[in-house]
């Protein structure tokens, strides 16, 4: 308050009258819920009256939500809790538990000993966090992703009164999302698909169903890996429907794939043959599933040896659509196979291509 500023008493507790040269204006105080600090906020009223109504509805509305500080192990146990409830995929809940361990089980502890409650964060703090990613963790372009799963997790615990609203809105709401950075499109023709299929049918012949209908269909390949011998329908002897259950699809609806060529029903028959004794349609050689990480692995050093390209599973999708537009078909089309739901998703897959670039380069000819 400015020195030609005067406090006046008033019978209307928690309400402050102030005059200055602005004019008349009120400050009320309150506390949000016990053991907080004492919050002191101006509000636009006519008089000390208004002002006190107004403050008690503040107070309302803090009380209807209201925020208790836990400590981090018990926050993380709510958090888990809360995804369960939400029914999300454990995959998604491992990554959420990831970043929750990142944020408030590494970086706190390093840089920030003295934070014991998830309302004492700051702007500063979750800076300097992001230079904790980007720069300590050598993450150059993971702040998108770890920056989508905090604010995730951060309403999730707003949800349950775990943390205060302000954190997402005063604090996180400060930090816009980075703009997706486009990955250089990888090409490979035909020939080198079949060279790299033929290597892996003698190398790991478990691996070269899942190759196959990533390369065949363009599907995700946590969608094929999960694939189970339950989800091929057959009409005698011949597979005539793949069914993806929600939780393998990323926006967890059922997906149900028909009327597909005979080299696909060909595969899905030999690989649901070789597979009994498993659950899985493509188990590994002990009968488990294959792990994501470990099948990503050895494409991307298989393909580097094979192709003297460095490729990883998300690359064959994005050859699938991009190959499959050049050809003219139909967006709509490609969608059904892909499982994509909007165009603006499925256009995230699509990239420009070399041949596709000379066909209009020679198509513009003047001469």
């Amino acid at each position: 308050m400015s020195k030609n500023s005067q406090y006046k008493g008033t019978r209307y507790p928690g309400v402050r009258k102030c005059i200055g040269k602005k004019g008349i204006t009120y400050e009320v105080s309150y506390y949000p819920f016990p053991g907080a600090k004492k919050k002191h906020l101006r509000v636009e009223a006519t008089s000390e009256k208004e002002a006190f109504l107004k403050r008690a509805e503040l107070m309302g509305e803090k009380s209807k939500t209201q925020v208790y500080n836990f400590s981090f192990p018990e926050l993380k146990e709510r958090l888990k809790l809360k995804c369960q409830a939400d029914k999300d995929s454990p995959k998604t809940i491992i990554n959420l538990m990831g970043k929750f361990h990142m944020l408030f089980e590494e970086f706190l502890p390093l840089h920030y000993p003295y934070i014991t409650s998830v309302n004492e964060l700051s702007q500063q703090i979750i800076e300097r966090y992001k230079q904790f990613i980007v720069v300590d963790k050598g993450r150059e372009n993971g702040w998108r992703d770890e920056l989508t799963k905090i604010k995730s997790i951060f309403r999730k615990m707003v949800a349950i009164g775990c943390c205060d609203e302000r954190i997402c809105t005063d604090v996180l709401g400060k930090f816009a999302k980075p703009k997706r950075v486009l990955k250089v499109y990888k090409e490979i023709t035909r020939e080198q698909k079949r060279e790299f299929l033929s290597f892996l049918k003698e190398d790991r012949p478990d691996l070269y169903g899942i190759t196959f209908l990533i390369m065949r269909l363009g599907w995700r390949r946590e969608q094929v890996i999960s694939l189970k011998r339950t989800d091929i329908k057959f009409n005698n002897l011949r597979p005539v429907e793949i069914v993806c259950q929600p939780k393998n699809t990323k926006n967890k609806e059922p997906f149900i794939l028909r009327n597909f060529g005979n080299d696909i029903a060909e595969v899905l028959n030999d690989c649901y043959q070789n597979s009994k004794g498993s659950e899985w349609l493509f188990p590994n050689p002990k009968g488990k599933k294959v792990h994501s990480n470990n099948y990503t692995s050895y494409i991307s050093k298989t393909s580097e040896k094979v192709l003297k390209i460095r490729l990883t599973p998300h690359d064959f999708r994005h050859m699938f659509c991009t190959h499959m537009k050049k050809e003219g078909l139909p967006e709509r089309d490609i969608m059904a196979i892909t499982g994509h739901k909007d165009i603006e998703s499925f256009q995230i897959y699509t990239h420009v291509t070399g041949e596709g670039v000379k066909k209009v380069l020679d198509s513009s000819k003047i001469f």
